[in-house]
């Protein structure tokens, strides 16, 4: 027997949405997001971004790119949950690079390592001969955050944000989220939830806002994009459907969500909170 699932349909934006449920204490109503670009036959990329509570007042955020105009890189990276503000970070590259940056209160030190040879690349990361660290000093009134938890602030609220460095390399970049007003875009989007799932499909009125570095020259290490990008909210369940910037390597470079966890059933589902579940909406396999 066929079963269709529901669609949620474009509807214009309330004056006032509903609060977004999962993120009054900043936590994202989601557990994990897949984007996925393509440019012509030149360039595909695929982010996975996934977040868990890691303990008490601590969240654990990961990002998982793989991109052929940058490669393979993971970010993981431990955050104050009511804050956003960074706690400790660690990037790496597929023999290439690593970084791990543990922060105190005023200090940012930094541990890197880099393969000195070709032949070094097939060894462990432990045994790389290129090692070093370094210690940047963290401006006193800045909150210091990373390229994945800009997106995570961005999404969470329609507050534009000046008190925020990030971190790249061996320094830090002052960066602000501006708010850059609504635009109307396509989305397509499979959501998914412990009890079921549906898509959000249609035109949308979406959130525009804007991560723009001190420097317009500095990347922000989110996606592998240079410079300033732009991030497309839903503003209903406070999802990063689109993000928007530039690659040295492409020019122009959007990346569309295409799959969503949610922590639970969205409100305007037809099983969500306070409903009863719609016939085929049993648990996802």
């Amino acid at each position: 027997m066929l079963v269709l699932i529901p669609l949620l349909l474009a509807t214009p934006r309330p004056a006032a949405a509903a609060p977004v449920t999962g993120s009054a204490e900043g936590r994202p109503t989601w557990s994990e997001l897949r984007f996925r670009a393509r440019k012509a036959l030149v360039a595909e990329a695929e982010v996975v971004v996934t977040w868990v509570e890691d303990r008490r007042s601590v969240g654990r955020l990961r990002g998982e790119l793989d991109a052929s105009f940058h490669g393979r890189s993971t970010t993981d990276c431990l955050h104050e949950i009511g804050t956003g503000r960074l706690l400790e970070m660690e990037y790496s590259r597929p023999r290439k690079r690593w970084r791990r940056w543990s922060v105190t209160d005023d200090t940012l030190v930094q541990r890197s390592r880099r393969p000195a040879s070709r032949r070094e690349r097939r060894r462990p990361r432990e045994s790389w001969s290129d090692a070093r660290e370094a210690e940047v000093d963290l401006p006193p009134d800045g909150t210091l955050v990373e390229g994945h938890l800009l997106l995570l602030l961005a999404s969470r609220s329609e507050a534009e944000r000046d008190d925020l460095v990030v971190v790249r390399r061996r320094a830090v970049q002052a960066v602000a989220i501006e708010d850059a007003g609504e635009v109307t875009e396509s989305v397509d989007v499979r959501l998914r939830w412990p009890t079921g799932e549906q898509r959000l499909r249609g035109s949308r009125v979406l959130r525009c806002r804007r991560l723009r570095p001190a420097d317009e020259d500095t990347s922000l290490g989110l996606f592998g994009l240079d410079s300033a990008v732009e991030v497309l909210v839903e503003p209903t369940l406070g999802l990063p459907v689109e993000v928007r910037g530039k690659s040295s390597a492409l020019g122009k470079v959007r990346l569309r969500l295409r799959e969503a966890t949610l922590h639970e059933a969205p409100p305007t589902s037809p099983n969500g909170p306070g409903a009863e579940a719609a016939p085929g909406h049993g648990r996802v396999p």
